[in-house]
């Protein structure tokens, strides 16, 4: 993977790439207005964009590029502030709400380059029909399909230090290891009311060691639970008090490695940051691996989508179609440790090894991972071949793990209300 800029350096280039929307001559019609989760591109993207964009338009483009902490924050952002962001990438379950609030619009054709030519549209051609198919999957947020493109993937799970965490530790524990109090105080949760409310509720009704456990209850029924959400705020006080867990959004990930915690809630592609490139950038090393409870998790996928306000349509549905390509997908991949949605002969061919610092491509072998099966996520020719390949789990999950994962749906407004209140309590305790 390449090497991270440090947070400073990155608001940096950050500002430098607003600069340009802040000339008197700029209009609002040659400036794109980016709103994405934090550290969620490739360094290089953007400025590859605006050569992509002039290569088809013939026109120069500036970038206001911001970043969020919660998909909530976006949410209000754009809801209730109206901000004028022209893309926005949002969750599976976010992009539910949005629709149902009607604060998105359709992605449109691209329309024809400056030769004439049709844009070739990426769109949908190199995405996994693992998300576009609703027959295969749980992913119905955008039943039509028109309102979203799915840009990442992963999943929920426990990152843990090797150290002091064994993984026949985990087997007999599951999400129960979070509420262990022989590591108090040395658990990380997330400071995001749906991550932290769903794994609460896994574990408040699927593990056999919660009062609530009832093997009726699905990993998705337990996620998406709200008639007993009070069950699950029980949990989650519960092992906020007599765990002592912290609550984090972005710094869990260099916590572990320095060794204030052990165990910590993290989704799958900030799990592969900190489990290598992370501990370059900090000099610091410690094994780490991720691990998914048995009883089941949660599998998301994060999107690009088109808000109401938008003032540029045009760039926004280029931008997104961009994204698509396959050598866009692996630079993402490469720099940010997350599972792109591009399904390709190109993704498929680099799932299944490294590029050492030489630039040169090294397989993976058996020794360093088991075989997986990915012929849910690569289908058509390559599924055959996808059946049984050695790529990094916590990467590219097999079909096992992906098979007891559940999908998170939009709790509708009076729910979210009452979950609110529930993360309100939780937090307060």
């Amino acid at each position: 993977m390449k090497k991270k800029l440090c947070i400073v350096l990155i608001a940096v280039m950050l500002l430098a790439v607003s600069m340009p929307t802040l000339s008197a001559c700029t209009s609002r019609e040659d400036t794109l207005k980016i709103y994405n989760c934090a550290e969620y591109i490739g360094e290089d993207v953007i400025d590859q964009f605006k050569e992509y964009y002039q290569s088809v338009t013939g026109k120069k483009i500036s970038i206001v590029y911001d970043e969020y902490d919660t998909n909530e924050t976006m949410h209000s952002k754009v809801a209730i502030k109206k901000s004028d962001y022209d893309v926005i990438c949002a969750s599976d379950y976010m992009i539910e709400r949005m629709l149902r609030e009607e604060l998105l619009l359709e992605q449109s054709p691209l329309g024809n380059d400056l030769d004439g030519n049709a844009i070739e549209d990426y769109r949908k051609v190199n995405i996994s029909e693992y998300f576009l198919d609703n027959t295969v999957n749980n992913f119905t947020y955008d039943p039509s399909g028109k309102y979203s493109t799915p840009y990442m993937w992963g999943t929920m799970g426990i990152v843990y230090a090797t150290d002091k965490i064994s993984l026949e530790y985990l087997d007999s524990k599951g999400w129960g290891a979070l509420w262990d109090t022989a590591y108090q105080g040395r658990v990380n949760m997330k400071k995001s009311v749906r991550d932290t409310y769903a794994v609460g509720a896994i574990y408040t009704f699927c593990n056999t060691a919660s009062s609530s456990y009832d093997a009726n209850i699905t990993p998705e029924m337990a996620l998406n639970n709200v008639a007993n959400a009070s069950a699950v705020q029980q949990s989650l006080v519960w092992q906020k008090q007599n765990v002592k867990c912290g609550y984090e959004t972005d710094e869990g990930k260099s916590a572990i490695i320095e060794g204030k915690v052990d165990m910590a809630l993290q989704w799958s592609g900030d799990a592969i940051y900190s489990m290598g490139e992370l501990q370059e950038e900090l000099g610091i090393s410690r094994s780490l691996d991720y691990y998914v409870p048995q009883e089941g998790s949660n599998v998301w996928v994060d999107c690009w989508a088109i808000p109401k306000y938008a003032k540029n349509t045009v760039a926004a549905n280029l931008w997104i179609n961009f994204l698509c390509q396959e050598d866009v997908a692996i630079e993402n991949m490469e720099w940010i440790g997350y599972t792109s949605c591009v399904a390709t002969q190109a993704t498929f061919e680099w799932c299944q090894g490294y590029y050492d610092d030489n630039d040169n491509f090294v397989p993976y072998t058996e020794e360093d991972y088991g075989t997986s099966n990915l012929s849910y996520f690569f289908g058509g020719e390559l599924s055959k071949q996808a059946e049984s390949i050695i790529v990094n789990p916590a990467q590219f999950p097999s079909l096992d793990i992906v098979n007891r994962c559940g999908v998170m749906s939009d709790f509708g407004e009076e729910n979210t209300k009452i979950i609110d209140n529930v993360w309100a309590n939780v937090l307060n305790a």
